[in-house]
């Protein structure tokens, strides 16, 4: 497992490298001092699953097709991110810029509506049915630009 912050300028920064989990491992990794990053910067986590039969920590033997769960035998690739901000007065920007760009990852990527309301999901299918003008289903470039800039007015 290994989670990487990829900084504006293209450079990248390890946060966690596991390369060899034990299922015994499990629990929280905490910095002593939190880690600084820039606004921009992107998170990215890769992981690998081995349930080979070569793997001596494979639970299962023999060897079975895992899917995400949870229990021991599943799979669970999860990193949870502890976010700060220098001051009070930053959260309702930061809220709202976070907002903005994971709707912009659901709209580009598709995928669930993790991060949004169940109100902010169902405006963004509306939005996407209004701002369809060739109607084929999806948005093109153009349609989720002026979308995103719709949204943007809107939110606060």
């Amino acid at each position: 497992m290994k989670v990487d912050a990829r900084l504006p300028d293209g450079t990248v920064q390890h946060l966690i490298w596991i390369k060899d989990w034990d299922f015994n491992w499990q629990g929280q990794y905490r910095y002593v001092e939190p880690v600084k990053l820039p606004k921009g910067t992107r998170i990215d986590m890769r992981y690998i699953y081995d349930n080979s039969a070569g793997n001596p920590r494979n639970p299962s033997n023999p060897p079975r097709r895992v899917r995400f769960g949870e229990q021991t035998t599943d799979e669970m690739a999860l990193a949870f991110l502890q976010v700060t901000v220098p001051r009070t007065e930053d959260v309702p920007a930061f809220r709202r810029a976070y907002l903005l760009s994971r709707i912009e990852q659901i709209l580009i990527e598709g995928g669930d509506f993790d991060g949004l309301t169940r109100r902010q999901a169902e405006m963004l299918l509306a939005g996407v049915v209004m701002f369809d003008k060739n109607h084929n289903g999806k948005l093109d470039p153009d349609e989720r630009a002026a979308l995103m800039q719709f949204i943007a007015g809107n939110v606060k």
